[in-house]
């Protein structure tokens, strides 16, 4: 009888050490893979905005030079935290990306701040001279967004030296 209370009390030891051995791995791993997730989120979305936001520009100043009366229409994809926008406030000839990041630390870029509780950041790109940037429902794309990733067909039209980005 003494035997087996000895067996019993090894074996909700050793169940006892297991229970505080998994405890401590996960208090100590999973808050450092959710951050390492949060950052590679972060610089995957930031990669794929500019990617976006690079395409539009193109498309924006090869329509321009095409002349009066042109258009084309492009399918651009957007993931939720991203808005591209014509800067209409301080520079209306430029074409500008907005990415909201997840990650709480400061992630030590030029163009990010806080806003609220979560990390801003911005990138423009100015178009060339003479091309005015004017958006008819372009800055609702983050609005519109119902999935992770979404993609828009956009019409880019130059009317008279006016190019305009509308979704359509």
């Amino acid at each position: 009888m003494v035997f087996m209370n000895s067996k019993g009390q090894t074996v909700i030891e050793f169940l006892l050490i297991l229970i505080i051995l998994l405890l401590f791995i996960q208090t100590s791993s999973v808050p450092n893979a959710i951050d390492s997730k949060n950052y590679l989120d972060d610089i995957v979305n930031s990669s794929m905005g500019e990617n976006t936001l690079n395409i539009i520009y193109n498309d924006i100043v090869e329509v321009s030079n095409l002349g009066s009366e042109s258009s084309k229409k492009t399918i651009v994809f957007l993931r939720k935290g991203q808005q591209i926008d014509c800067d209409s406030g301080v520079n209306p000839n430029t074409l500008k990306l907005t990415v909201t990041l997840k990650a709480s630390e400061d992630p030590a870029a030029n163009n990010c701040s806080l806003v609220g509780s979560n990390y801003v950041c911005t990138k423009s790109m100015d178009l060339p001279t003479g091309v005015t940037c004017t958006t008819a429902g372009f800055a609702g794309f983050p609005l519109v967004l119902i999935q992770e990733k979404q993609a828009f067909t956009i019409l880019i039209k130059n009317i008279s030296g006016v190019v305009t980005v509308s979704n359509v």
